[in-house]
């Protein structure tokens, strides 16, 4: 049994959420989910729940909230109280938040996540195919780009890796810092930036760019991942569904890009380049 606070925030119009979400990403909170779109309901360690501070935040915003220790056991299934679950990617990592208890068999990574209310911690199918891929390659010392970050959860899996750098970008306002500080929990430094591959001031350099986006971001962002890839390099994109294959491969062939392979799952594909000159 495990003793947690949980805190409860409703009623919440949408406005209103736009204007918590900066301000909750910065809780030290073990997980989160909303309950009809309307409530929120965060967990916190005992000792991560600053109850002056986080109550004052709130008074501030003028909503409502109760908050209260709870005690639960977690079943054999992880399934609990509807929250995030672990995921577990063969033997390669497995990714968890604070509350849950370390992997019992031998994955070579666990990685621990404190996903926002706007990223999950990898249980989406186009992660999952990225850290498959990831599985089969030697970053040791090598330099990483990770476009389209979120948590940071590939550019931290890289570093654990043995990457020398690894340089995470995303477009939303919330990620650097949360991608920053899941670094940080895992004992590795992701360098993040709020920012496009396009309003990069300076040449990467990378032997591979990792980018789970969307279709129409990768053929926007040829130019830019053929000048932030070393020459030889490894680009791999997911977000991709499998309908858009080959007009992924017809902007990128063209273009110094040759085509190693494409996995499916459910739908989606993760797609591998090279750079060839």
């Amino acid at each position: 049994m495990s003793t947690f606070v949980e805190l409860k925030i409703s009623p919440l119009s949408f406005s209103k959420q736009e204007r918590l979400l900066p301000l909750v990403s910065q809780w030290n909170h073990a997980g989160h989910y909303k309950r009809h779109g309307e409530k929120w309901v965060f967990y916190f360690e005992k000792n991560a729940f600053h109850e002056e501070e986080i109550t004052q935040n709130l008074k501030d915003e003028n909503v409502t909230y109760e908050w209260a220790e709870k005690t639960f056991k977690l079943d054999p299934n992880l399934n609990w109280n509807g929250m995030y679950q672990p995921v577990a990617i063969n033997n390669y990592c497995y990714i968890k938040t604070p509350i849950h208890p370390a992997d019992s068999n031998t994955c070579k990574h666990q990685i621990t996540i404190i996903p926002t209310m706007t990223f999950g911690m990898g249980d989406h199918i186009t992660t999952k195919l990225m850290l498959k891929e990831m599985e089969a390659i030697n970053f040791e010392n090598e330099v990483v780009l990770d476009v389209g970050t979120g948590t940071g959860i590939l550019g931290i899996v890289a570093l654990k890796e043995g990457a020398e750098e690894a340089v995470g970008i995303d477009i939303d306002p919330l990620s650097p810092l949360n991608a920053t500080n899941n670094a940080k929990l895992n004992e590795v430094v992701l360098k993040t930036e709020h920012a496009t591959i396009s309003e990069l001031k300076e040449r990467v350099g990378a032997q591979y760019i990792l980018a789970n986006i969307s279709t129409p971001s990768h053929l926007e962002s040829v130019e830019d991942y053929y000048f932030h890839l070393k020459k030889g390099g490894i680009l791999i994109l997911s977000g991709i569904l499998d309908t858009d294959l080959a007009k992924i491969k017809a902007a990128f062939e063209p273009n110094g890009f040759e085509f190693i392979n494409a996995t499916e799952e459910a739908g989606w594909l993760v797609v591998t380049f090279v750079k060839t000159h």
